[in-house]
């Protein structure tokens, strides 16, 4: 399930940033230089803020997005709307 979704999400990422021209102030990952596959997508998504690096200067594309880092995205994508403040997000983990 692990291994589809990430698959899934890599396709969109990649559909996305081929539809869209990127701006001219990308931001520079030392690990996606621009003759990396995913440079155009990568940045796109950068662009919206909707992924961050894992560092100032890093990217990591082939490390495992974790469940954690997928919903920060979906709730960017979502236009991080507020919480009630009265419930978890998540029930099943503390």
């Amino acid at each position: 399930m692990k291994k589809k979704l990430m698959a899934l999400i890599s396709a969109l990422v990649l559909c996305v940033g081929l539809m869209v021209p990127v701006s001219a102030a990308d931001q520079t990952f030392t690990d996606v230089p621009a003759t990396h596959w995913a440079h155009d997508a990568v940045d796109y998504v950068v662009n919206l803020g909707l992924f961050n690096g894992t560092s100032t200067t890093t990217f990591s594309p082939d490390a495992e997005m974790s469940r954690a880092m997928l919903a920060a995205v979906l709730y960017r994508l979502a236009g991080s709307p507020a919480g009630d403040g009265k419930s978890p997000a998540f029930t099943d983990v503390a």
